[in-house]
């Protein structure tokens, strides 16, 4: 089904103009006060209003809300302008609710050459490379190191890199993890992920990053010849690859006998903690044309003031409002309106923002309410504003992510992902009990990824404890594994789908639930004389404590 409810066309996006700088009163919250400690206070979430928030972004007007389209920049308008009727502070850039965020789309034509050979390496047979820069011409040269899986991990007990020079390197590793045993595939760090390897390569200097995909780690080559067309990441990346990519075991091979060594045996090697880094006395020299596009998305952003010595920390509530806008059409409707993923989301975060508004609460540290764009591209939005905050944010020491909330009515319980990562666990904790309501940690979410697929997953890779809110699956009212089914309905039915739409039959009950332990679980955050923290033994820790 095509939109019947018109369209807003080019025109009328050139006559949107930025928001203003909103006046001193209106950016201000009224100064009720909330003690630190008693009763918990009145939280009011309207039914009628979460509705209407959905209602909204998923109408066929906006087009499913793509990134750098109109329908996603009306998107962030209509969250701007709920910010500005709550009074909250504007926290985007210039004194507005928008933070730019700017992305690139870069397609590559790249050449990597074994220094000394006449004959390049085969495109794409051999090599897939992605550029990181904002340049359309990328030369790098540089020895190649074999580091095993590129592994950094204390807790543990691994480390790939010992105290190996690396600086102005290329590191040559192994897709996921050595042992299933030992990882947390599930919470942890996801190894399988090239950008985990990626950035620990940066942190030690080397100037590029090659991933081999052996049949252990479950990747086909096939799988990575998407990287071949363009890809759309963030502008300006700080801290990064110059490129990272994947190398075919052929051609590490070769790579491994030109060092007089065997590929092989050198995999077994780094499956044992006592490996150590081994250069293969070979130069690798990229050349890599860019062909760049420039596109355009935001961030929305605002602020409730912290109160006291902490006013300069914040806890963060997230939510992406972006989806896949128009698409393939299936059954001849071709807007991909993403009610569930992720209007559901904004709706709590925009619902939760009321409720302590309304309730007049003042939390010791500031909390910054964030509708991310760009999510589903790969979090561009949350990475944006991770590594580059608006002037003015306070110190981020804590985030929480909610995506794709519950529309199918009250539970009994709340749905996490991430509970015992961090102290967060325990805020949600309370939070979900002062509702009378119990939390999981449902396996068939962590089978998921679902921590790794959210905006919380930016936080933790900085290092910042975070958490995700998802769907219970105890409902009030209905059978043993009835939620369970309505779950796995929505994923193979209507995910990233043009019917993942507002439904008459759809109850806000559950939702409601969910906002207010989100906003609970904020004011204890808010409220606690420590920040949060991550716990001993979360993978995510010793990034922490790094960054220090």
């Amino acid at each position: 089904m095509t939109s019947n409810s018109g369209t807003l066309g080019p025109a009328t996006c050139r006559r949107l103009r930025p928001l203003p700088r909103l006046p001193a009163r209106v950016g201000c919250i009224a100064a009720a006060g909330l003690a630190l400690a008693g009763p918990p206070p009145s939280l009011a979430v309207r039914p009628e209003l979460v509705r209407a928030h959905i209602a909204f972004l998923a109408d066929d007007a906006l087009e499913g809300r793509g990134t750098g389209a109109h329908g996603g920049l009306v998107a962030a308008r209509y969250i701007a302008a709920q910010f500005a009727r709550l009074g909250l502070v504007p926290g985007g850039d210039a004194g507005t609710y928008l933070q730019s965020v700017p992305l690139l789309g870069r397609t590559p034509s790249p050449t990597l050459r074994v220094e000394g050979d006449s004959a390049p390496l085969r495109y794409p047979d051999d090599y897939v490379l992605v550029p990181t820069g904002d340049d359309t011409l990328t030369r790098v040269a540089g020895e190649v190191v074999f580091a095993g899986y590129g592994i950094w991990s204390p807790n543990r007990g691994w480390d790939d890199y010992e105290d190996a020079d690396l600086r102005d390197k290329i590191v040559l590793v192994l897709a996921g993890d050595p042992d299933s045993t030992v990882f947390d595939r599930l919470t942890g760090r996801p190894w399988l992920a090239v950008r985990e390897k990626a950035d620990e390569a940066a942190r030690r200097g080397a100037a590029g990053i090659l991933v081999v995909p052996t049949p252990a780690a479950g990747v086909p080559w096939n799988a990575v010849l998407g990287l071949t067309r363009e890809r759309v990441s963030l502008a300006g990346r700080p801290g990064n690859v110059a490129y990272w990519g994947w190398l075919s075991e052929p051609a590490a091979a070769l790579l491994a006998r030109r060092a007089g060594r065997d590929f092989d045996r050198l995999a077994e090697e780094a499956r044992s903690r006592g490996f150590h880094p081994v250069p293969l006395g070979v130069r690798l020299e990229a050349e890599i044309r860019t062909r760049i596009r420039r596109i355009e998305t935001w961030n929305v952003v605002a602020r409730l003031p912290g109160s006291g010595p902490r006013a300069g920390e914040a806890v963060v509530a997230g939510a992406h409002y972006d989806h896949l806008g128009i698409g393939p059409p299936v059954n001849g409707d071709s807007i991909y309106n993403g009610a569930e993923d992720n209007a559901s989301g904004t709706a709590g975060v925009l619902a939760a923002a009321e409720a302590l508004v309304r309730s007049g609460a003042r939390p010791a540290r500031s909390i910054v309410f964030v509708a991310f764009g760009a999510e589903e591209i790969g979090l561009m939005g949350s990475d944006a504003f991770v590594l580059h905050p608006p002037p003015g944010t306070p110190k981020i020491v804590g985030a929480i992510a909610v995506d794709v909330l519950n529309l199918y009515g009250a539970t009994r319980d709340v749905g996490t992902v991430g509970v015992e990562q961090s102290s967060l666990g325990r805020a949600v904790r309370a939070a979900a009990a002062a509702e009378g309501l119990r939390v999981n940690e449902d396996p068939d979410d962590l089978r998921r990824g679902r921590f790794f697929r959210s905006d919380n997953y930016s936080f933790a890779r900085a290092g910042i404890p975070a958490i995700r809110l998802v769907n219970g699956v105890d409902y009030v009212g209905r059978p043993p594994g009835w939620g369970r089914e309505q779950r796995e309905k929505y994923w193979t039915e209507r995910y990233h789908r043009p019917s993942d739409q507002l439904e008459p039959w759809m109850s806000m009950a559950g939702l409601v639930q969910q906002v207010r332990v989100l906003a609970r679980t904020l004011l204890l955050a808010a409220n606690d004389p420590r920040p949060p923290a991550w716990a001993a033994g979360s993978d995510f820790r010793p990034i922490a404590e790094r960054g220090r």
